[in-house]
């Protein structure tokens, strides 16, 4: 009974096998290896209360098995009792101190609770038994982002990836590192390898935009901010920043476009008043109208609002309403030298 427990176990065949493995338990109380058995089983059909169980029982009749003791150490792992699980590895590496097993889940028991110290350490500690281990490299990239350390961020990054090439996680945490410290080039390249591993990414396409933005490529941005809306039309950052840079690019009509689609889902001001300004360069006063009074009732303090309030006004040929606004621009900033400007060329047009 416990041979065709282990075949099957071998097979993957978690739940056939647990259940031969009970037999076995039946068949011969007390005996060690079924239910270390039967307990990985149950950790494999994510069982952790069952698992915490069995093994127990477990040590009852052998208190030294270090196979029990790190099921048991898994089962509270993954129950969320957390503070119990590090103790039990810990007193694991006690024993076997280049045990890889013990320190990989520590290291996850460290990330999930956020002891980051608990991470370094682990993390360094595998590093030593295993010096390409992925997930002592995961640690300390967790690790330096918890302390805002860019430089340690780039450096364990670059490691992760050089081990693990198609690691995208890898790719996009330094692309961050390197868009954090300033470099947009190297920012770049990382995001553009980040979606070669994962081209479905809309977020890294979206900080390549921004960061071929920077280096002044537009046009490469408009295509990274365009393939990130194919993968999700209603993403509102990427919207923006095609917004954006289309005006760069002097192509206000479908720049307006993307204004309109914006504040057609949420009205926000700053996508109202670049919708009002556009609109207004191309003298639809009544549009121009419309968007930076919209504008006005989410930012009534907003002195540049006024001011193109006005303006718009103006253009449409309501001296006086363009006053009013004008004035209130000066209320609020009595120093505007275009609400002051604004003010003159209205007398004298009179």
């Amino acid at each position: 009974t416990f041979n065709l427990a282990v075949c099957l176990e071998r097979l993957g065949n978690w739940q056939k096998a647990a259940e031969v493995f009970k037999s076995s338990c039946q068949l011969e109380p007390g005996r060690v290896e079924p239910l270390i058995g039967l307990g990985n089983c149950q950790l494999r059909l994510r069982d952790p209360k069952g698992a915490l169980a069995t093994f127990e029982e477990c040590l009852k009749h052998a208190p030294d098995s270090s196979a029990a003791s790190f099921g048991k150490a898994v089962a509270l792992h993954m129950h969320g009792q957390l503070g119990p699980a590090s103790k039990l590895y810990q007193a694991i590496l006690a024993d076997k101190p280049d045990s890889q097993e013990a320190l990989v889940n520590l290291i996850g028991v460290g990330i999930a609770s956020k002891d980051f110290d608990l991470v370094s350490r682990c993390s360094e500690r595998l590093l030593k038994v295993d010096s390409a281990s992925p997930v002592a490299l995961e640690g300390l990239v967790a690790w330096a982002s918890a302390k805002d350390d860019t430089t340690a961020m780039i450096k364990y990054c670059t490691a992760l990836v050089d081990a693990v090439p198609d690691h995208f996680e890898g790719w996009f945490n330094l692309a961050l590192a390197h868009q954090g410290s300033n470099r947009p080039r190297q920012a770049a390249e990382a995001y553009s390898r980040a979606l070669h591993v994962r081209p479905d990414s809309v977020q890294a396409y979206t900080n390549l935009g921004v960061v071929r933005r920077e280096l002044g490529d537009l046009q490469g941005a408009r295509e990274a901010y365009e393939s990130a809306l194919e993968l999700d039309p209603s993403t509102s950052t990427a919207t923006w920043n095609l917004a954006l840079t289309l005006e760069e690019l002097n192509l206000r009509d479908e720049a307006e476009k993307a204004y309109v689609k914006l504040v057609a889902k949420q009205p926000e001001f700053e996508a109202l008043f670049r919708l009002g300004c556009l609109r207004l360069q191309r003298k639809d006063y009544n549009g121009a109208l419309e968007s930076f009074g919209t504008a006005l009732k989410l930012r009534p303090d907003s002195t540049d609002g006024y001011i193109n309030l006005a303006l718009a006004h103006s253009k449409a040929g309501d001296k006086e309403k363009a006053q009013t606004e004008y004035e209130k621009a000066l209320e609020l900033n009595p120093k505007s030298l275009e609400a002051l400007r604004g003010l003159a060329a209205l007398s004298l047009e009179r």
